[in-house]
């Protein structure tokens, strides 16, 4: 995926089938959601898993992930909704 795709809102999914696929919302972006102190990359996303194996998930913990590290997991946005 592009990376300029990856908004607060946006739900994207890894391409996968069956019970390895798995949906991931974007609901925080910026240099707060950084994985450890001193990390380089402050392009950072925080995210909720919504979907895994075709299954909603609920009480997901938000996590945080660089930008590249999504955009190389996602394969496609499954919708855009309000952040």
């Amino acid at each position: 995926m592009k990376k300029s795709d990856l908004q607060v809102g946006v739900v994207i999914h890894n391409g996968k089938s069956g019970r390895f696929y798995a949906e991931r919302k974007i609901i925080g972006a910026g240099p707060e959601f950084v994985l450890y102190p001193g990390q380089e990359d402050k392009d950072c996303l925080q995210y909720i898993e919504v979907n895994r194996g075709g299954k909603p998930v609920t009480g997901a913990e938000p996590r945080n992930i660089t930008r590249t590290a999504l955009a190389a997991w996602g394969k496609g946005i499954v919708r855009r909704e309000e952040p």
